[in-house]
């Protein structure tokens, strides 16, 4: 079987395809592009969709998780979509925000050395993923922004890494409660405002707890572990929690718990008769 070529095109600084030309085909954008090469002795029919989803989503996470990092709000507001798919072997079109861009050129430098070491966890562990998607196909990825290369994962690709220490705190998160794990060691995952889902353990009351509080805004309270090189939370285990979310309602209710016994002796009639003057 000879060698196909795939590409997979990704555009930057795209805001209003409209008003820049863009036309959504592959190729004719005015804007810079972030071009990844897939070679290799597997012609793209041959290969399911789940395969290539899988590819995808490593690639997806190794940038975004950088991006949630270094800029929390980018990775909010900005997403990395899919804008065109293109005629041939496999041309998909994505577009990339220029908040991505930093992003883009330190997964790629560490990539081209190697050394993921300060790379978030979770973009760390998606690299790994390309890397092995690579090996066990005996493909290569090449990642090309404008018209200058910055990485090539192989299938003799050998990425290294330093494990960091880790430091141990109290800490309180502020997120969406996103799902609740029962079991033997029962959890709960929170939507943090990065975007990122971050697994919470707990006992057993508080994942009851959880249960009730599902997609709503919580405050959790408990032992976080960090990486000291990433700042990155590694884990964290809930020892209470309760709901951040503001409303009138308990706002009324905390007024009334506070200065309610002030009002008891109050003759209302009296009262409102000072008020009219009369």
């Amino acid at each position: 079987m000879g060698k196909t070529t795939w590409n997979v095109l990704a555009s930057v600084a795209i805001d209003n395809p409209r008003e820049r030309g863009y036309t959504l085909v592959m190729g004719e954008t005015k804007a810079d592009k972030l071009t990844i090469h897939i070679t290799g002795e597997t012609s793209p029919e041959l290969m399911g969709a789940g395969e290539l989803a899988e590819f995808l989503q490593a690639l997806e996470q190794s940038i975004l998780s950088i991006v949630q990092r270094d800029s929390p709000e980018a990775a909010v507001k900005d997403k990395l979509a899919l804008v065109a798919i293109g005629a041939g072997s496999v041309n998909l079109a994505f577009s990339l925000p220029p908040s991505y861009s930093p992003s883009v050129a330190l997964l790629g430098s560490r990539m081209a050395t190697g050394d993921i070491s300060d790379l978030p966890d979770r973009s760390r562990k998606a690299v790994l993923s390309l890397s092995r998607w690579c090996r066990s196909r005996a493909l290569t990825v090449d990642m090309q922004v404008g018209a200058s290369k910055i990485a090539s994962i192989t299938p003799d690709l050998e990425l290294r890494f330093e494990t960091a220490p880790h430091i141990r705190g109290t800490a309180e998160l502020y997120g969406k409660m996103h799902s609740v794990m029962g079991g033997d060691r029962p959890s709960f995952k929170l939507r943090l405002p990065a975007g990122e889902l971050l697994a919470c353990a707990c006992g057993e009351g508080l994942a009851r707890q959880a249960g009730k509080y599902l997609y709503r805004k919580v405050k959790a309270e408990g032992y976080a572990k960090n990486n000291v090189a990433t700042g990155e939370i590694c884990s964290f285990e809930a020892t209470a929690l309760e709901l951040a979310e503001h409303k009138v309602s308990v706002a009324f209710e905390a007024i009334r718990n506070e200065y309610g016994s002030v009002f008891d002796s109050l003759d209302v009639g009296q009262f409102m008769k000072q008020v009219r003057g009369d």
